[in-house]
């Protein structure tokens, strides 16, 4: 779980109520032992305070604090690298594309649907902690564009740095080599799991 810090359209009148929390799942890509493919469903929910006019029928209405709520589902694919600088130590640059679906509740405007295309640029950084536990720290930026907005206009950005502990599940026999370079690719769906 991490606390996303907002910045760009929606920085200056919301906050998060609830923090990020995403579960991935890392298949290898092309038999590579480096490249992989990085599949995303993360969760956070937003907290918003705005004025609006009490009736928008009316002229002039006055203007009133509405409050909003919004939670968020981002579903990206991303194409990372596994970069070993050395037995303990690796780096993993990402990029991902992806959709976010939003779900806003307001007093006055009632519930609706939101969507944005999102771009994710990410680089974590993990260290070996065991045979098959890892540290890691991942700092991901999600840029989304609202479907409904001119392209490259009302841009917002969600920077979630976050901290976490990876297990690596085996069915079979551990490995003697001090760190597995295709820790990504090989084993069951267990193995390429991780919650942060």
């Amino acid at each position: 779980m991490s606390l996303p810090i907002i910045f760009g359209n929606l920085s200056d009148r919301t906050e998060v109520s609830l923090p990020y929390f995403g579960i991935l799942y890392r298949p290898g890509w092309l038999k590579s032992k480096n490249f992989y493919l990085e599949f995303e469903l993360g969760y956070f929910k937003l907290q918003s305070n705005f004025l609006t006019t009490e009736n928008p029928n009316v002229i002039p209405s006055p203007l009133i604090l509405e409050e909003s709520e919004s939670h968020n589902f981002p579903l990206t694919l991303s194409i990372g690298y596994h970069l070993d600088l050395n037995d303990w130590f690796a780096l993993n640059p990402k990029l991902g594309l992806g959709y976010m679906f939003t779900y806003n509740k307001t007093k006055l405007r009632g519930d609706k649907f939101t969507s944005f295309l999102v771009l994710k640029p990410a680089l974590e950084m993990t260290f070996k902690l065991g045979k098959n536990s890892f540290l890691f720290f991942d700092g991901s930026l999600l840029i989304a564009q609202n479907t409904k907005s001119t392209l490259f206009r009302d841009l917002t950005y969600y920077l979630i740095p976050s901290i976490g502990v990876r297990h690596r599940f085996t069915s079979s026999p551990p490995d003697t080599t001090p760190y597995v370079k295709d820790q990504y690719v090989r084993g069951n769906l267990w193995d390429r799991l991780s919650f942060g």
